[in-house]
């Protein structure tokens, strides 16, 4: 799959998956991010001169007291438990005062912006996240809510 986006801020990325190639094998799974100042793979953040930097670390190092507190509350950075927390906080938001890291709005963005490039597949055009949302393109998912009867 091949998609080309662009973001609110401007910004343009392509995003690139694929289960075939010759070559290298790549190790699974395979997670890359290319920009004008570097790369991210894994965890490897490699810089526009090719130094290499553990990219935990720099992200520890560079953010602050308040940022390092909402990645990792009272010093837990277990991922398990943090996602533990996650689910925790979704269900009793009220209760505990701290809010899951992604709400429910958020997952539903993030949806619809997988099915934008399913859309526009479909329809050989752009796209736009919040068409979606509305309802006002549906190639793909139309057959779908047909079936479901909706």
């Amino acid at each position: 799959m091949f998609a080309s986006l662009r973001f609110a801020s401007g910004a343009i990325g392509t995003l690139l998956l694929s289960w075939g190639g010759r070559g290298r094998l790549v190790d699974l799974p395979a997670f890359a991010i290319f920009g004008s100042e570097g790369s991210i793979h894994g965890s490897q953040l490699t810089n526009a001169d090719g130094d290499d930097s553990d990219l935990v670390g720099v992200m520890r190092s560079s953010a602050n007291r308040s940022t390092l507190q909402s990645w990792c509350p009272e010093g837990i950075s277990d991922v398990f438990t943090l996602e533990a927390l996650d689910w925790i906080a979704a269900i009793d938001a009220r209760g505990t005062g701290r809010r899951p890291e992604i709400d429910g709005q958020a997952g539903l963005r993030d949806l619809a912006a997988a099915f934008a490039i399913l859309e526009s597949d479909m329809t050989r055009r752009e796209v736009a996240v919040e068409d979606v949302l509305a309802g006002a393109i549906e190639a793909y998912q139309r057959p779908i809510n047909q079936v479901l009867g909706i």
